[in-house]
């Protein structure tokens, strides 16, 4: 903190001024009180908290176009130097590897476009394996599509598929029973793996993962089955027909659709409809609220599945690349509102305005299918905004007394920025837990407008290669015990804008 001083005038409080870092801890939309740290926000959208700074995430751009209805999956082939991308829409399979209208379907007269995928790999290749509950199970080669002959249960009938210790597994639609396949099979005789005595609850199997505890594909990896009431049996074991063992059957919230599991590390983690569940927390009954895997966002998860629950496009999805475990809602289908709840090194944040129905990644690049038969590269450093509209940043700092009990008048705040152009950026204070939408908007940020922060008294120092330091006083206004102060930014043109701290100056007054 800086030393304070006295107005000029003589009159009023004593200016202040108190330095706040970036909310690179994350959203904690728990802790509304203003001993939370302002390390956190309540509101963090499209920023990537990381490194002790918020970054504008990148934009989206449209990647492929032309299929005739919403792209509900996106499914990735990747062995032995064959890259390819496929959607499904409609009635069919487009590839859509490459940018561009997608041509005609891979595979057409399907009943539905909601599949459920996995890579396998045989002795005799790798292949896409596919079911969607009524077209029986489709595999891809590298080369060409297919359609696998299964015997002892109507392939048709088969609705989720994943791969565990080098057998394929599927779930049958409607009812509590897994079938699986030879080792290294990807066709031929299924047998019946029934759990219906097992589930007190009844309900259906939704899903099925390998849960690798050390983070690695393992004899030690154990088998996970989530019911559509919450039940989550897991198994260990090589061998279904003679081994495998119940380890236990655990209660949790019920899953929410059926691309409800993702991998993370060392975690097998459930979307639920009281938020995310990691798989060890049910196996170790942890009790602790700030030992759970969600906990400081799980109230909107919560209301994101009171209001959305039945309707399609949850998901979750781990982006490798960047190690992001991301988790698509589906605020409301009807007006195609999306949000992603994102998941970094143990901070969480939102990105807001992605329209997103499915995910898939390829190559370390993330794709999103999207309502209108279209496919978009996400995460593009090269996309000017989100299809040529601006990425919106909005950040609320946790509640705080800036270090006195007092009441204060906030007059200015200096956000310290580094960006490749000159930003424009709005700021308000919020007080006394009263929260308002902005009173007014930032203009868009655009190096290209002419608009620059390097004349008059504006404070800029070189930073280093193209990136720039930029830092100002911005009069800001407010009144209260208590602060959080909002910050928006809406750009198509910055490649990088980061915020790394920002100064308050303040008149502080008295108790009452």
């Amino acid at each position: 903190m800086l030393q304070a001083l006295r107005n000029k005038g003589g009159r009023g409080g004593v200016a202040s001024v108190r330095g706040i870092t970036a909310p690179w801890r994350g959203l904690n939309t728990r802790d509304r009180l203003e001993e939370q740290s302002t390390e956190f926000a309540t509101v963090l959208d499209n920023f990537i908290a990381e490194n002790g700074e918020v970054t504008l995430r990148n934009g989206f751009s449209e990647h492929a176009t032309g299929m005739p209805a919403d792209v509900e999956s996106l499914m990735a082939y990747s062995a032995a130097g064959t890259r390819k991308l496929f959607a499904a829409a409609g009635s069919g399979i487009y590839d859509v590897t490459s940018s561009g209208a997608a041509g005609g379907a891979a595979v057409s007269g399907l009943a539905n476009a909601r599949f459920s995928h996995v890579m396998y790999g045989t002795t005799s290749g790798s292949y896409l394996v596919t079911c969607n509950g009524a077209d029986g199970v489709r595999e891809y080669n590298g080369s060409a599509w297919s359609t696998a002959t299964i015997t002892g249960v109507a392939a048709a009938d088969l609705n989720f598929v994943t791969e565990h210790k080098g057998r394929l597994w599927f779930i049958e639609k409607e009812s509590l029973s897994l079938w699986y396949l030879a080792t290294n099979a990807i066709a031929g005789a299924a047998t019946e793996f029934p759990v219906g005595t097992l589930c007190k609850d009844g309900g259906t199997l939704v899903a099925a993962s390998s849960w690798s505890l050390d983070a690695g594909d393992g004899q030690d990896d154990l088998f996970v089955l989530v019911t559509s009431e919450g039940e989550v049996l897991i198994y260990g074991g090589t061998d279904p027909a003679s081994d495998y063992a119940l380890i236990g059957i655990y209660k949790t919230a019920r899953p929410i659709g059926p691309r409800c599991l993702s991998k993370y590390g060392g975690e097998l983690v459930i979307q639920t409809r009281s938020g995310p569940v990691a798989c060890s927390e049910l196996m170790h009954s942890v009790a602790v609220d700030d030992q759970k895997f969600a906990e400081l966002v799980r109230s909107d998860f919560v209301a994101a599945a009171v209001n959305a629950g039945t309707s399609f496009g949850w998901q979750t999805h781990l982006y490798s690349s960047r190690g992001w475990l991301m988790f698509n809602i589906p605020v409301s289908y009807a007006t195609e509102t999306f949000r992603q709840y994102v998941l970094n090194e143990g901070a969480w944040f939102r990105f807001r305005e992605m329209p997103a129905l499915c995910w898939s990644e390829l190559d370390g690049s993330l794709y999103f299918g999207a309502a209108g038969g279209v496919v978009h590269k996400a995460d593009d450093s090269e996309a000017s905004g989100d299809n040529d509209e601006p990425v919106i940043g909005r950040v609320l700092w946790a509640w705080s007394r800036f270090g006195t009990a007092g009441s204060k008048k906030f007059n200015m705040a200096r956000p310290h920025m580094n960006a490749d152009a000159a930003p424009t950026l709005y700021m308000q204070m919020m007080t006394d837990y009263e929260i308002s939408p902005p009173s007014n908007q930032p203009t868009i940020s655009d190096a290209s407008s002419g608009e620059a922060w390097d004349e008059g008294d504006w404070d800029i120092t070189a930073w280093a290669g193209s990136l720039n330091n930029y830092s100002q006083w911005i009069g800001i206004s407010g009144e209260g015990h208590v602060g959080a102060l909002y910050a928006q930014i809406e750009t198509k043109a910055l490649e990088v804008f980061t915020v790394n701290a920002v100064e308050i100056s303040f008149e502080q007054g008295g108790v009452l």
